[in-house]
């Protein structure tokens, strides 16, 4: 083998290659154990420096696999004593791993190496962490975190800042979904996307948590809105994106640890923004656990604190007929009663028209959503939920706003009320602001 030669082992080919490395190197079984300095990276490249000489030109074959023997499809280069490992998916952060490197010569050697999630915080600048899934901790996927600059120096409470993510569209990859991720965290330098979770996070000094839930697709194109958590999404079982909210929660407090290790105290509840689909998400997130969220600001909310209204059962997720179902508690309305609501919309939004029949909440919710508001438009619909929010006795934790000269979209202006509003809903009191009249 020639000097820099790469071995490619894609996931199509894994079985094929192993089954010629291993006949290529003998029917011995024995692996020498042999060291390396350098750190195996969870989710990015990493280069081990082995202690043992292997000449390049003897290399038949090199894998990587985890403690149950399953291959991770990865690309290699060895160079002198180098090791260059390139997975083509993300390793699990804590788990230890094979790698074996197979010979010409009948050699077979293997080193074992802990995966780590990068967690290198430089406090001059921001930081965009990725930390990878950790299925034994309760999450099947990455999640961001944005530790803005001069996050350790602020003295003031420190609220974590959680913005579901939502890229806009139904898609298999993940990748797709990460890059929408990574774009709201103005990773790749864009000023402008999400729901506010950045700005807010910037301008408080304070983590933001994004996480990079799927949202798959269907026969009909539709798919499980998992970044809206519809009752599909609540109701799915034996996928990986079951109960992304149980999965969100599992990652706030694996982020809460990692940011104390690194001196990043916390407060227990968290902040939450969204708008659109992760408005949905947020709006539902708090019903099922209040005692979780501190203050939220979202588009337009359609769930309300009530088992039913005017003869409607208001079953999850238009209200907590059910919700026990779901957390195994009943609605905790002493905690929801404390969170400070920011609800908003632009006078030319038409994304929360009548619902259609084809909603994948199911028949019943239609039928419910047909009796509360009937064929009802903006503004009456509108009217209608604030009616609602109020007759029930939970209108003075409510800040309801319309901007004008705005359709289904998220401008500055408004970033700049959902700032407003976090700053001034970090003590023990509910406090309104006045929100601008027009967002562009």
């Amino acid at each position: 083998m020639k000097t820099g030669t790469r071995i490619w082992l894609a996931t199509a080919m894994t079985s094929l290659i192993l089954l010629a490395v291993t006949a290529l190197a003998g029917s011995s079984s024995t692996f020498e154990t042999i060291k390396a300095n350098g750190t195996l990276y969870s989710t990015k490249g990493s280069v081990l420096t082995l202690q043992t000489s292997i000449a390049e030109a003897d290399v038949a074959g090199i894998s990587i696999e985890d403690a149950s023997g399953n291959m991770k499809a990865s690309e290699f280069h060895l160079e002198g004593s180098r090791l260059y490992i390139n997975p083509s998916r993300d390793l699990v952060g804590g788990k230890v791993y094979t790698i074996k490197v197979f010979t010409s010569s009948g050699k077979k050697y293997q080193i074992k190496a802990t995966a780590k999630d990068d967690v290198n915080i430089n406090h001059s600048k921001d930081n965009v962490i990725k930390i990878s899934a950790k299925p034994e901790k309760g999450y099947n996927y990455p999640y961001y975190l944005l530790i803005p600059k001069g996050t350790l120096e602020n003295s003031l409470k420190k609220y974590m800042v959680v913005e579901p993510n939502n890229s806009g569209y139904p898609s298999d990859s993940l990748t797709f979904h990460e890059i929408a991720v990574r774009i709201h965290m103005h990773d790749y330098g864009y000023t402008t996307g999400g729901a506010g979770g950045y700005q807010v996070a910037t301008e408080l000094k304070t983590p933001l948590l994004m996480p990079v839930f799927p949202r798959p697709t269907t026969e009909d194109g539709a798919g499980i809105y998992t970044h809206a958590l519809d009752r599909e999404a609540m109701t799915v079982t034996g996928a990986d994106y079951e109960r992304v909210d149980l999965q969100l929660i599992a990652m706030i407090n694996d982020a809460r640890a990692l940011l104390a290790d690194h001196g990043i105290a916390l407060e227990q509840k968290v902040f939450m923004v969204g708008f659109s689909a992760s408005g949905d998400f947020v709006n539902r997130f708090m019903f099922m656990y209040p005692e979780l969220v501190k203050a939220i600001a979202s588009s337009t909310s359609t769930i309300f604190p009530a088992a039913s209204y005017e003869g409607v059962t208001l079953k999850y997720p238009l209200g907590i007929a059910d919700i026990k179902s779901f957390t195994g508690k009943p609605f905790n309305a002493a905690e929801f009663r404390k969170i400070a609501k920011f609800i908003y919309t632009g006078d030319q939004d038409r994304n929360d028209e009548v619902t259609n029949e084809w909603d994948r909440n199911g028949q019943e919710y239609v039928a419910a959503m047909r009796r509360l508001f009937g064929e009802e438009l903006f503004p009456d619909k509108w009217n209608k939920k604030i009616e609602i929010i109020n007759d029930l006795g939970y209108g003075e934790s409510y800040q309801f706003h319309i901007y004008k000269g705005i359709g289904h979209a998220i401008s500055s202006g408004m970033y700049d009320d959902i700032v407003r509003f976090f700053k001034a809903n970090m003590g023990s009191e509910i406090k309104k602001i006045t929100p601008k009249e027009y967002a562009n």
